[in-house]
């Protein structure tokens, strides 16, 4: 598909189209979150030539938010503990990496995105890119070549995004780079510290159990 029709698809979803570089994450222009395409003048950004096609997150697109799940593990553990969602996308070497949903987020972070690394290795495990403030952000869609390996990027579930509290979110956004630390950390089979972490965690896990309960 051109990429004018696809731009076109995602303005008829509500969503604020971004001309993007091919093969590039980067949008064309200066100031571009402040720019609104429309059907009448889509023409003139997305006119034929190879490019990649960007979707704004936050308010210019009803509030549309991003779980980018760049880790392995935290792709594996999403389906478990993100709320269900049937707009997800992805590319052959990582796939179901992009969840859409609907949320306040924006309303409460004036920050493009929420992230959470890895304390150690300060990789990225996932980001709720929520475009809050006026600092944008925006996320290269399905119709795009990917920047480094040039896969197509393309839907897993084309539907509508939930719509969903952003405290909700971020509360399970919060779970799955969690468990995909620990599960990045994990001693391996034969490690004497195997057993050991077992025992940590478990008791961290019974403690924060019982305060629960006596809270509730």
């Amino acid at each position: 598909m051109a990429s004018l029709d696809i731009a076109l698809s995602y303005i008829d979803r509500g969503w604020n189209p971004v001309p993007v570089g091919y093969r590039s994450k980067k949008p064309i222009g200066d100031a571009w979150q402040r720019h609104r395409i429309t059907r009448e003048n889509a023409h003139s950004q997305f006119n034929g030539a190879d490019q990649n096609i960007g979707i704004q997150m936050g308010p210019a697109s009803n509030g549309l938010t991003d779980g980018d799940m760049d880790m392995l593990e935290a792709r594996a553990i999403a389906p478990y503990f993100m709320p269900r969602t049937n707009s997800k996308f992805g590319r052959r070497s990582a796939r179901w990496s992009h969840y859409l949903y609907y949320s306040d987020l924006a309303s409460g972070f004036p920050i493009g995105t929420i992230a959470f690394k890895d304390p150690t290795t300060k990789e990225m495990i996932l980001e709720l890119r929520i475009g809050g403030g006026d600092k944008g952000a925006q996320t290269v869609g399905p119709g795009s070549a990917h920047e480094e390996t040039g896969e197509p990027i393309a839907w897993e579930e084309d539907g509508e995004p939930t719509l969903i509290t952003g405290e909700e979110l971020l509360r399970c956004a919060k779970t799955v780079a969690s468990l995909a630390l620990l599960a990045r950390h994990w001693p391996k089979p034969g490690s004497r510290n195997r057993h050991h972490t077992a025992l940590r965690l478990g008791g961290f896990l019974a403690r924060v159990a019982g305060t629960r309960r006596r809270s509730a």
